[in-house]
């Protein structure tokens, strides 16, 4: 069989030889470009008549010409010149016999391969298209250039299945059936070619035009049949890259790809569609050549050695988009082009007005067109492809803002599952001490799944390699990873586990994934970014951790520092407000001991004592009830107690401290009588602790207004005072631990700051509520409501 095709080669290669020859002696006119209407008297309809005749007629012969000139018919008597020129027969033959020694090259190397056999025909096929392209069919011996254009017409009919015949058996054969598609479409070829070669006989000799409008509408025929075939090999090469799983098959597609997108789809949407409708094409036949010179050189790499070089690096969505671009480009330019020509009679103001209306449709249409094609070749072609570096780069990027462990776990899953769709997928984080695993991110996941087993795994040898571990069949042969049959990995509905590892080889973490969404098996490309994620989360694993660990310190010192501030400023409080009364007792003893007074002087003097020792005692009291507090400690002892009575006795007690600091004193009581169920104790503190702050912020006006009366279920303690008030932006922080307003004048007044938060614990633990307005240099007034309790025993006391 090797010889067989092998000298059919031959032939083949002669008759590209001669091919060439009979193009070269093809004639055409000098007369530039004009609508030709007779050729030697014989009335020609359109170009293609008018270079049929042409194609009769040797070069340097006489011919004479008729052509439109205006509304007239002129005739001009002129020698045939060559149609091509000296440069595109250069291509044509370069393009031609690559063609042919590709084609050739492979058989050779692949003698006894289906696909390779298959490829050899269709690209002799290919070459010999250009090579016997229209010439002069009467060359010499007379007939020769006949057999020359019914063997064009042959091959132009089968080449297209051939390449669909192909594409059914490469990279492996898909379908045992596809003969039975395949061989009436042969028969159909050799049908059309037979019934084209009949009408042309008598076309040349003698000259007839109607045959030769038969044998065009034949050829046209074959054209569209070409043209079917094509896109059914390009559908039918998309499932197969579709349905392929090994990596190898896929990177053999892509390199047909290539030969694709850049040889017979340029063909057939440049050349052969507008031929066939437009009479026209969109580029110049040497550009047609170059592009479908690509053919044979992509597909003989995918058949031979399709490991030559990276496919990935040269068919990308960059690559598919600029081809994109340049096609759109080229229709348009040839749709404005075609527009001139039809505007060609009006006017110019006209025309202008038309063509800027055609060239804003025509760039409003171009975007989304243009982005509609390029959604469709990334979701169906690229579906599972991905620009590494790409990837890697938005990933390190993003991972580098991340401060917490939850971020990065949520961003790793949707990176991945954004270029790798997946039917599950999880981030598994390990504690410090290896016995606990959280999944901070995942979709898909069973909630059943007892996420501590993960811990377990980590001991698993397998993991300290850092490669991931995978289920049987769930990734290509060739990838480089560890094959395991656990158990888990079929109840989980898991395809891979794969570790995150630190710098010395420590599993933090797991990246855990499901089947793909395509049922495609895990590519080499898929392992390897996958793999490449999960070092960047190690790294960025133990930044987080080390970046936790230096806040935490940080945070700590600040705190410390913090404490060490407020226990000098505490200190510095309590000694300045101990101070304060011990002073007076101090004094007014001294004075006593003098018994150089009078009596009823003596009496007022004893009763100053004696609320300077209560208010010690009341400073003493919230000392040490804060302290409880902070230690949880503070009990309250609750029972039904009359409101108008505790606050009786704390005027009572504080009288002393207003008469020694000459305050006028507003009261006003409800006369029925207000019961609340309350610790008598607690609540005396807080109303006392009010009266305190009106009357060590009275400075000017000393006067202080307390009321008692019922508002709805409220019993409310109104304390108002003149004072110098607080900021407004200030009064949300006011219960805070020894927080102290910030103007200066409150800054030279004494106190410890805990006030005010003892109030607001006590309010909390009634029921109660506690309300404050303030203006600076105004006054303060402070309501303390509590819940008021008609009947009811008293309840035990409890922690708070």
């Amino acid at each position: 069989m090797r010889k067989a095709v092998l000298f059919v080669d031959i032939l083949l290669i002669v008759l590209g030889v001669v091919g060439v020859y009979h193009v070269k002696e093809k004639a055409w006119h000098p007369l530039g470009n004009i609508r030709i209407t007779s050729v030697n008297g014989i009335k020609v309809g359109s170009s293609h008549e008018a270079e049929f005749l042409f194609d009769g007629l040797q070069i340097g012969e006489s011919v004479l010409i008729g052509y439109t000139a205006g509304s007239k018919e002129e005739f001009a008597l002129t020698n045939a010149v060559p149609f091509y020129t000296i440069r595109y027969l250069i291509i044509q033959s370069v393009v031609g016999f690559i063609c042919l020694a590709v084609g050739l090259f492979v058989f050779l190397k692949r003698p006894h391969d289906k696909a390779a056999l298959l490829f050899h025909w269709s690209i002799f096929c290919t070459g010999l298209i250009i090579l016997t392209t229209w010439g002069r069919y009467t060359i010499e011996p007379y007939g020769l250039g006949h057999l020359i254009r019914v063997a064009h017409t042959l091959i132009y009919a089968f080449v297209g299945p051939l390449f669909l015949h192909f594409i059914f058996v490469f990279p492996r054969e898909k379908w045992h059936k596809a003969d039975k598609l395949l061989y009436p479409l042969y028969g159909f070829a050799l049908l059309i070619t037979i019934i084209s070669a009949i009408p042309f006989f008598p076309t040349s000799n003698p000259i007839s035009l109607q045959n030769y409008r038969i044998f065009r509408l034949l050829f046209d025929i074959c054209r569209i049949f070409f043209v079917i075939c094509a896109v059914s090999s390009i559908v039918n090469f998309i499932h197969s890259y579709r349905v392929t799983q090994e990596g190898a098959d896929r990177r053999k597609l892509r390199w047909i790809l290539l030969g694709l997108l850049v040889g017979p789809l340029s063909f057939i949407i440049l050349w052969v569609i507008p031929q066939v409708f437009a009479a026209t094409s969109f580029v110049s036949e040497e550009i047609i050549h170059l592009l479908i010179a690509i053919i044979p050189i992509t597909f003989a790499i995918a058949i031979v050695k399709y490991q030559i070089m990276n496919i990935n690096l040269i068919i990308s969505r960059a690559t598919v988009n600029t081809i994109i671009f340049f096609l759109l480009n080229s229709i348009f330019a040839k749709l404005i082009g075609v527009f001139y020509n039809f505007v060609g009679g009006v006017s110019f103001s006209t025309s202008i007005i038309i063509l800027s209306f055609t060239s804003i449709v025509i760039v409003i249409m171009y975007e989304p067109i243009k982005t509609r094609v390029q959604l469709f070749v990334d979701k169906r072609f690229f579906r599972v492809q991905y620009i590494f570096r790409e990837v890697q780069k938005k990933y390190i990027e993003k991972v580098y803002s991340c401060y917490d462990l939850e971020t990065l776990a949520t961003f790793t899953v949707e990176q991945i599952d954004n270029v790798i769709p997946t039917e599950r997928i999880g981030f598994v984080a390990f504690g410090d001490n290896g016995n606990k695993a959280d999944v901070l991110a995942g979709r898909g996941l069973e909630p059943s799944i007892e996420y501590s087993v993960f811990s377990s795994i980590v001991s698993q040898s397998n993991l300290k390699s850092a490669q991931p571990v995978v289920f049987q069949g769930k990734v290509e042969s060739e990838a480089k990873c560890i094959i395991a049959d656990y158990e888990f990995f079929l109840i989980w509905k898991l395809a891979m586990i794969v570790p995150i590892a630190s710098d010395g080889n420590k599993v933090l973490g797991l990246l855990v994934l499901g089947d793909k969404k395509s049922k495609l098996r895990y590519s080499i490309d898929d392992i390897d970014l996958i793999t490449h994620l999960a070092m960047q989360s190690g790294v960025a694993m133990q930044r987080i951790s080390l970046q936790k660990k230096l806040m935490l310190e940080k945070a700590e010192s600040k705190r410390l520092e913090e404490l060490n501030q407020l226990k000098s400023f505490f200190t510095s409080s309590v000694s300045h407000e101990l101070k304060t009364p011990l002073t007076s007792i101090i004094l007014f003893l001294e004075i006593l001991e003098m018994k150089r007074i009078a009596p009823e002087k003596e009496l007022e003097y004893i009763r100053i004592i004696k609320g300077e020792s209560h208010r010690l005692s009341r400073l003493i009291e919230n000392v040490l009830d804060f302290s409880k507090i902070e230690k949880g400690t503070r009990t309250y002892h609750f029972e039904r107690i009359s409101l108008n009575e505790i606050l009786h006795k704390v005027l009572a007690a504080i009288q002393p401290q207003l008469s020694f600091q000459k305050f006028n004193l507003l009261t006003s009581f409800q006369s029925e009588e207000i019961i609340i169920n309350a610790d008598k104790d607690a609540v005396a503190q807080a109303a006392t602790n009010l009266l305190s702050n009106a009357i060590k912020y009275s400075k000017k006006t000393k006067e202080i207004e307390v009321s008692l009366s019922r508002k709805n279920n409220f019993a409310e303690i109104m304390v108002k005072d003149k004072g110098i008030g607080i900021p407004k932006e200030e009064l949300q922080n006011i219960f805070e631990p020894f927080f102290r307003a910030t103007n200066l004048e409150a800054q030279r007044i004494g106190g410890t700051g805990i006030g005010l938060t003892l109030v607001k614990h006590i309010m909390d633990a009634h029921n109660g509520k506690i309300e404050i307005e303030s203006d600076v240099g105004v006054g303060t007034c402070c309501k303390l409501l509590f819940p008021i309790v008609d009947y009811g025993q008293p309840s035990n006391g409890h922690l708070v």
